[in-house]
């Protein structure tokens, strides 16, 4: 999907992933992405906000996954619920996206588990709860494996939480249920 940016009187095409979230004529902030394609040349993509082109940008720094997929992933899911899938190792969410097969699912998350886990989710302007419910789950983890606990025993237990909390609003509830889970493993 294509929108055209107008800079003063000089049009610049920009691949979007939704273009209805842009109207003509109105002016809007937009978050632009430069990439850089040996065969094709220069190509911008254009994102509603921040955190959707940082997205963007940690799924196409994976080999084998270009911006085409990167774009497709973000017209699918929202950014948040990316991030969430990436941190509880979500391979059937992240492998029902086109152009990401269940082999890729799994690279995606090899790939930027750490750096997703390294993102810092409370400096992201990340809107409504979906966001507050990534900050709890990344706090989780980072609570979990400062207990020693392994990424996989960590995986498992917030894709626990995930399918079995009925709030995830509280940090305190989830990493009761996660640590509930993990003791009943052992």
């Amino acid at each position: 999907q294509q929108i055209i940016l107008d800079v003063s009187g000089v049009g610049f095409n920009l691949s979007v992933a939704d273009e209805h979230a842009f109207t003509v004529g109105q002016k809007q902030e937009l978050q632009v992405y430069f990439h850089w394609n040996t065969e094709q040349g220069p190509q911008l993509f254009g994102f509603t906000s921040k955190l959707s082109k940082t997205v963007f940008s940690l799924i196409i720094s994976c080999s084998g996954i270009g911006p085409k997929i990167g774009l497709a992933a973000l017209a699918q899911l929202s950014p948040e619920s990316f991030l969430q899938a990436i941190l509880l190792n979500d391979i059937k969410t992240l492998s029902s996206l086109s152009g990401i097969g269940t082999k890729k699912a799994e690279a995606l998350v090899l790939c930027l588990k750490d750096k997703v886990s390294k993102l810092d989710v409370t400096t992201v302007s990340m809107p409504g709860s979906e966001g507050q419910t990534l900050k709890y789950f990344k706090q989780v983890s980072d609570a979990l494996s400062s207990l020693n606990y392994s990424r996989s025993e960590i995986a498992g237990a917030l894709e626990f939480v995930k399918k079995n909390s009925t709030d995830t609003s509280k940090f305190d509830e989830m990493l009761r249920k996660a640590l509930s889970f993990l003791s009943k493993k052992a």
